[in-house]
């Protein structure tokens, strides 16, 4: 299978490199086809390679989507763990002090939620992938509106007294404030 042609937005900078990574990845067989986006000075690297359809052998394209699902909680973490080891932010700051007003209302208190326990799933913040009839609403959703899912729910348990994964702590550990 041909790899596909990658685009290029703004002015091309050699990827080559990465361009031959994804079509090693397909020719070795580790995926059917593979995208990798590269944002570089305000603008933006595709490559492509392989099927974006196994069935149809559909060639991938830069346009295709993809979910990138729970691994962006390991840069997550690693990102606010470097934060961390710079001083500029400690794992038992309230989640108030970096995103006030945010975490609020049904049980969810951000005075009492710490960055550690957003991180380990022990913040008792409702997950808003259980609320499937909200998400069936529209495609695409800000992280401010999965938040505010979250926070119409009541909290699964009161912060750092048990576990319960959840993918709005890493929707909060990730948002700017």
């Amino acid at each position: 299978m041909e790899s596909a042609t990658p685009a290029t937005h703004g002015t091309r900078r050699n990827h080559d490199d990465a361009q031959r990574v994804l079509d090693q990845a397909v020719r070795e067989g580790e995926v059917p086809g593979i995208l990798a986006q590269v944002p570089y000075g305000g603008r933006q690297w595709f490559g492509t390679a392989g099927a974006a359809d196994t069935r149809t052998r559909r060639a991938r394209g830069h346009e295709d989507r993809f979910r990138i699902g729970s691994i962006t909680k390991t840069f997550t973490a690693t990102v606010i763990l470097q934060l961390v080891a710079e001083g500029q932010l400690a794992l038992e700051d309230p989640v108030e002090r970096w995103l006030p007003g945010v975490v609020t209302g049904n049980g969810h208190d951000g005075n009492t939620i710490t960055v550690r326990q957003l991180l380990s799933h022990t913040s008792g913040v409702f997950s808003h992938t259980h609320d499937q009839p909200a998400l069936s609403r529209q495609g695409t959703y800000t992280p401010e509106e999965l938040v505010e899912i979250a926070m119409s729910h009541p909290a699964d348990l009161p912060a750092a007294t048990g576990w319960a994964y959840s993918n709005t702590n890493y929707v909060v550990a990730g948002a700017d404030r």
